[in-house]
């Protein structure tokens, strides 16, 4: 139980320390989280692993070297005025769809959506379609 705890403790630390650039680079923020439920260790150990090899990936590098070349606020002001075709912006939206495409390879279920429990028909319910 204590490995358990332990491990989800560091795969969120570690997530937490990602979390900026890949909400940045488009990633869902439903994925950019731990499902809420109960772990077993191997599962939580996959998942560090496969989030460690992504921090240390070519892909997510450049992203953060792309999403780094200018300040936050100018990435905003070209949201703000519009503005395109700028190298920089070239730079991270291919570094974006790079980083993107990596995290959709064999993601580890716990970082989708929690699973919503659906109740079951009744006997009644079933008939009236």
């Amino acid at each position: 139980m204590m490995a358990v705890k332990e491990s989800l403790e560091s795969l969120n630390i570690l997530l937490s320390e990602m979390r900026y650039y890949l909400l940045k680079a488009g990633i869902p923020k439903y994925q950019v989280r731990v499902r809420n439920q109960k772990h077993q260790f191997a599962a939580l150990a996959r998942a560090f692993d496969w989030l460690h090899n992504i921090k240390l990936s070519y892909e997510y590098k450049q992203f953060v070297y792309a999403w780094n070349l200018v300040p936050e606020q100018i990435w905003d002001r070209y949201k703000l005025h519009k503005i395109t075709g700028l190298q920089e912006q070239d730079i991270l939206e291919k570094a974006s769809v790079a980083l993107q495409q990596l995290w959709r390879i064999k993601r580890p279920r716990i970082f989708n959506r929690d699973i919503k429990k659906v109740p079951h028909l009744s006997k009644k319910s079933r008939g009236k379609r």
